[in-house]
C-alpha cells in the first residue's frame, strides 16, 4: 500500500516534507517504477480552494507528491511544531526537470498555457539545455474544465509516451483534471505547474532571489499585478487563518506527545476495525499500514476506535487524510469513533466529512454491515474482546 509518512496536515492537506533534491529523487522513483503519479504544487490558494472543493481535497490528499509551492506554508508548518524543510516552487522544479532530462533523457510533454508563452517557454528551456528531450506541447483553448477535449488532449499525450508530463492549467483545474483522467493518461509522472510556463517564457518576472529567500515572493507579485492578485491574495490568506489558528490551538491544547501503547486489530466481514490507544504520530501510521497490508484478504471499509487515543499529531492527520483517500478511491468508507471533544476540534480543520465517517461507538458502525460469505456478523461487545486478544502492546 503506497503512503506518504514525511509529511503534514496544513487544514487537512497532506504536504510532503522534502527538499528539492528529494522531490527529483521521488520523480525518479515514480518513472522507475513505472504506472501513473500524480505530483501537486501547493500554495495557499490550493489550501483554501480545497476547504470549497471536496473533490480537489481528495484529489490533493491522494496525490503521490506535494511539494510546499509558497513559504506561508512552510511558516505554518512550524506554527504546527512539525516543520517542512523547505519550499519547492513549480517555477523552481520545471528547470530542474528539464536539466534531469537533459542528463538521463527523460522525455517531458508540455500541455496548457497559450501557444505564445508555450513555445517561448520551451525555447528557453531548449538553449539552456541542449539535448533536452520535447515529448510534445499542446496548447488547448481555454475553456472549462468540462469544455476541454479531453479524448482528444489524451490521445495526444499517450502517442507520445512521455515521462514527465506538465500541466499548467492553473489550480485547481490541472489538478482535478489530472485526477479525472489518471486511469487514462500513459504517463509516468504527472505535475501541475500553474503559470510556470509564463514565467519560464519572461512574461512574468519572478523576484530577486533576496526577495525569495526570506519567502516574500508573494509580495513582489502583488506589488506587479495588484489588480488582478492583490484581492486574491487577501482572500485566500483570510480564508487560511480561522482554520490555521483552530487547528494551532487545538494541537497546543493536546496532552503531552506520548507513544502507541497498544494496537489491535480485528476483522468483520468487510469491515477492519483498529483499536488503538495512547499518541498517534507518522511512524504508529506506519505500523498500521504494515499490519493492512499483510492482510491477505483486504476489505473495503476501515473503522478507527479513537476513543483511547489522546494526542494526535499533523504529521498522523496527514498521513490520516492520505489513507482515507485511497479507501475512497477503492469505493470504501473509513470511520473514526469515540472522539474526544479535544480530537473533534483538531480534526475539524481538515474539513474531510467527505473522505471519513464519525460515529460515536464502533458497535454503531459494525452493525451497519451484513455479514460478508457466511462470516459471522460480529456485534460490538464480541469484536472488542477478538481486537483485545489480538493487541500488539508495547511499553511507552
Amino acid at each position: 500500500m503506497d503512503i506518504r509518512t514525511g509529511c503534514v496536515s496544513l487544514i487537512g492537506v497532506p504536504v510532503d516534507s522534502v527538499t528539492m533534491d528529494e522531490t527529483l529523487s521521488r520523480i525518479e522513483s515514480f518513472i522507475a517504477e513505472g504506472g501513473f503519479h500524480q505530483v501537486a504544487t501547493a500554495n495557499v490558494n490550493f489550501l483554501v480552494n480545497s476547504m470549497r472543493i471536496p473533490e480537489l481535497h481528495r484529489v490533493l490528499s491522494g496525490c503521490d507528491l506535494v511539494v510546499p509551492d509558497g513559504m506561508p506554508l512552510v511558516w505554518a508548518s512550524h506554527l504546527l511544531g512539525q516543520p517542512l524543510k523547505e519550499r519547492v516552487t513549480g517555477a523552481d522544479l520545471v528547470p530542474q526537470l528539464a536539466e534531469l532530462s537533459q542528463k538521463k533523457g527523460y522525455s517531458i510533454y508540455f500541455l496548457g498555457a497559450t501557444e505564445e508563452n508555450s513555445r517561448i517557454a520551451v525555447e528557453h528551456l531548449q538553449q539552456q539545455f541542449p539535448g533536452i528531450r520535447v515529448a510534445g506541447r499542446h496548447c488547448p483553448p481555454v475553456v472549462t474544465l468540462d469544455g476541454l477535449d479531453s479524448v482528444d488532449i489524451i490521445k495526444r499525450i499517450n502517442a507520445a509516451k512521455p515521462d514527465i508530463l506538465l500541466v499548467a492549467f492553473g489550480n485547481p483545474k490541472q489538478d482535478l483534471w489530472l485526477s479525472r483522467h489518471r486511469d487514462k493518461i500513459q504517463a509516468k509522472v504527472a505535475i501541475g505547474i500553474g503559470g510556470t510556463l509564463e514565467m519560464i517564457a519572461g512574461k512574468v518576472s519572478r523576484a530577486p532571489k533576496a526577495i525569495q529567500k526570506i519567502g516574500l515572493e508573494w509580495a513582489y507579485r502583488v506589488a506587479q499585478e495588484p489588480r488582478r492578485l492583490a484581492g486574491r491574495y487577501a482572500r485566500d490568506f483570510a480564508g487560511l487563518f480561522q482554520p490555521l489558528l483552530q487547528q494551532f490551538v487545538g494541537t497546543l491544547l493536546q496532552a503531552s506527545r506520548k507513544p502507541l501503547r497498544s494496537l489491535g486489530i480485528n476483522h468483520c466481514g468487510d469491515v477492519t476495525l483498529l483499536r488503538l490507544e495512547g499518541g498517534l504520530v507518522a511512524d504508529d501510521m506506519q505500523r498500521i499500514f504494515n499490519m493492512l497490508d499483510a492482510d491477505p484478504e483486504p476489505r473495503h471499509h476501515l473503522l478507527f476506535d479513537m476513543s483511547r487515543i489522546n494526542y494526535i499529531g499533523p504529521d498522523a492527520i496527514a498521513v490520516l487524510m492520505r489513507l482515507a483517500s485511497l479507501v475512497h478511491r477503492n469505493e470504501g468508507t473509513l470511520w473514526l469513533t469515540g472522539l474526544s471533544p479535544q480530537l473533534t476540534q483538531i480534526l475539524r480543520p481538515s474539513n474531510a466529512g467527505h473522505l471519513l465517517r464519525t460515529a460515536k461507538s464502533s458497535d454503531a458502525v459494525v452493525e451497519r454491515f451484513p455479514s460478508i460469505g457466511g462470516r459471522e456478523k460480529y456485534h460490538g461487545s464480541h469484536a472488542h474482546r477478538l481486537m483485545h486478544s489480538e493487541a500488539l502492546r508495547s511499553q511507552a
